[in-house]
């Protein structure tokens, strides 16, 4: 057989012809820069990594490989099919990663290059408010909404000084130049923190291609070959960051459906997406149009609904499953009706038709949607998940425990000290005073030192001056070793709080809330189990710094029961498939969300939402809306209206029952 259909790498063999189509093998050998236009459930994950395991074939290192994916799920699927199809050794040399957490591994290997020299401690959402209160003294109840118009400047790309140039020769209003004024504050305090937030990575690395040209250069002949994932759904800074790597010797893979473009909200620009011509212009355009998921009546019906999207590019997806079913319509009275009819026949497809509650998905617009469901589901004893609930780490005992450890891994965390001083024994506020006001420098550790220096005779210091004392001197000998310290360090750090002792107390003299405190324990030890697994993870380096940041880009979650039926909202559900699929509440001002009505371009977006979540259904897709609607302020019905994306699929796909 020739190489062109079968080739072997590392002792595995991959054969071309049996496990690609045509158009797949097209996409996969293709020689220009490329915009591979990639229809739900079209195998594009397998087209990726096949054409890693093609570019490998044909002589390029693996080194000179980035692929960069859309979420941490999504990248940990595809390390796991590289190493079963080109071997774990090549696989292990790729670099891939979400946007976040190749930016983080740039800056952290080159913090001088942009007058970095500290560690870099990433703050999530709770730090950040934190942080920009301290800086601005912005009333906690409007920090939200100031970080999230600051999130929008970083994700255009705008430095605060380059935002309040952009903002002068605007003539902006004074509105707008406080905007820029809260920008500077929070960025110089973060700074001073030795802190970024996600943003930061994204516009860290744009400042750090743009102004170090031997950095720029060094990333530039190191990545011949770039892959990009959901590539309808980067940012425009996500954007600049790639064209500061774009250079004759470097090819450029971009994969995605612009018909599935649902990330507006978080900045994402489907224009990156269209305008590929203009910024490739002899680069090649091909489609991935078969749909390996769903039935020909699904797709078709998500084909007719897209067609009233008037931006997007041209692509008729089918499939080749003629299955059994036609979309289901069913119209109930109210959510709580709605909740219980949807409920029954899950039960009824569990039981008459062997379907498990794990290839059952319901899915919704938004969050607050969940509650009647979860209602009648507890009710008939049915077990679910909410998928993409709480996470992990931000549960109140793991950041009391994590608190420690970035104090310190960065002594200058105020945000980080406040927790600690708050949750050791003893401490009270004449204390935390006394340390703050030694912390003229920032350095809060140091403060703790010389506190303890002077109050010997304070119990409470002195231990939590000697727990750091001890921390200090395990973590510095097992980083010159390159070795992990985190498990131990947690270990000493219960040991000295008595931190999970006094939760059995709290659990024993509050027998009503017992199961809480229990469970709070039983996170606990699943993160000293974390911490051990982390321990033996594939890192450029194994310090402290790595597993604290390697949390917040993660975002791990519990390892939960997960199985039973999975609720989801829309944007929640991409990627993901299941045999039967439900979705609800399809009203106008509900799907659609009355938010898009003013903008066209926001009805496009939730059109997309909706092809999206119809597209999520293997063999039966049942959709239901409500002749009522519940009044939240007053709790009365008021008569609801049909989503008009229930009229924009044609009658001969559904059934009404």
């Amino acid at each position: 057989m020739s190489a062109r259909l079968k080739i072997y790498i590392g002792g595995l063999t991959v054969d071309f012809l049996k496990d690609l189509t045509n158009e797949q093998y097209q996409a996969v050998v293709s020689k220009n820069d490329t915009l591979l236009l990639a229809g739900a459930g079209s195998g594009k994950t397998r087209v990726l990594t096949y054409r890693i395991a093609y570019l490998i074939k044909n002589g390029v290192n693996p080194e000179n490989i980035l692929a960069i994916t859309f979420t941490n799920k999504a990248s940990n699927e595809m390390k796991e099919r590289l190493a079963l199809l080109i071997g774990e050794e090549n696989a292990s040399k790729i670099h891939s990663g979400t946007f976040h957490s190749v930016c983080y591994k740039w800056l952290s290997q080159n913090k001088k290059e942009f007058g970095w020299g500290n560690k870099i401690t990433i703050y999530d959402s709770d730090y950040q408010e934190r942080c920009f209160r301290w800086a601005t003294q912005v009333p906690k109840q409007n920090t939200h909404n100031f970080l999230k118009m600051i999130s929008s400047i970083k994700n255009e790309g705008y430095t605060p000084s380059a935002y309040e140039k952009k903002l002068i020769q605007e003539g902006a209003d004074a509105k707008d130049m406080l905007l820029s004024q809260y920008y500077h504050q929070y960025q110089d305090e973060m700074k001073r923190r030795n802190a970024m937030d996600f943003d930061d990575l994204l516009l860290y690395t744009k400042v750090l291609l743009q102004n170090s040209l031997k950095t720029k250069k060094k990333l530039q002949q190191q990545y011949k070959h770039i892959l990009v994932d959901e590539h309808q759904d980067t940012n425009n800074l996500q954007y600049q960051i790639l064209m500061e790597l774009k250079n004759p010797s470097t090819t450029f893979f971009f994969v995605g459906d612009d018909k599935q473009s649902i990330y507006s909200f978080r900045g994402a620009n489907v224009e990156n997406f269209l305008n590929f011509k203009k910024d490739f212009p002899h680069g090649s355009i091909l489609k991935l149009e078969q749909n390996f998921r769903s039935t020909q009546n699904i797709v078709q019906a998500a084909n007719e609904l897209i067609k009233n999207n008037a931006n997007q590019m041209q692509m008729t997806c089918y499939s080749n499953n003629t299955g059994k079913h036609k979309i289901y319509l069913k119209e109930v009275d109210n959510p709580e009706k709605e909740a219980q009819w949807i409920v029954t026949m899950i039960r009824t497809l569990n039981i008459k038709h062997q379907i498990d509650f794990n290839d059952i998905s319901i899915i919704y617009r938004t969050n607050v949607q969940s509650r009647y469901l979860e209602e009648q589901l507890i009710r008939m004893k049915i077990p679910y998940v909410i998928h993409g609930g709480i996470n992990f780490y931000q549960r109140e005992e793991i950041k009391d425990i994590l608190a420690y450890l970035y104090f310190l891994n960065n002594p200058n965390d105020r945000g980080a000290f406040s927790r600690v001083i708050k949750t050791f024994p003893g401490i009270g506020e004449a204390t935390k005073e006394k340390i703050q006001k030694e912390a003229k420098d920032g350095n809060y550790l140091k403060a703790l030192q010389t506190v303890a220096t002077i109050e010997k005779d304070n119990k409470p210091i002195q231990n939590m001056y000697e727990l750091y004392y001890r921390m200090y001197s395990v973590n510095k000998i097992a980083e010159s070793n390159n070795q992990s310290s985190v498990h131990l360090l947690i270990q000493m750090i219960l040991e000295k709080t008595n931190y999970i002792e006094r939760l059995k107390e709290k659990a024993q003299n509050d027998l009503k809330n017992y199961r809480k405190y229990m469970d709070k324990i039983d996170n606990i030890e699943e993160l000293l189990q974390l911490s051990t697994e982390h321990a033996k993870r594939e890192f450029v380096s194994n310090t402290l710094e790595d597993f604290l940041n390697d949390i917040v880009i993660t975002q791990q979650q519990t390892k939960e029961n997960r199985n039973g039926v999975k609720l989801m909202t829309v944007h929640s559900s991409k990627g993901l498939e299941f045999e039967v699929v439900f979705v609800c509440g399809l009203n106008e001002e509900v799907f659609p969300h009355k938010n898009s009505f003013s903008d066209p371009k926001l009805i496009e977006e939730e059109r997309r939402l909706m092809y999206v979540a119809l597209t999520r259904a293997k063999s039966i897709l049942i959709l239901t809306s409500l002749k009522h609607l519940i009044n939240r302020y007053n709790g009365l019905e008021i008569k609801a209206k049909p989503s008009r994306f229930i009229q924009e699929i044609p009658d001969n796909y559904i059934k009404v029952i």
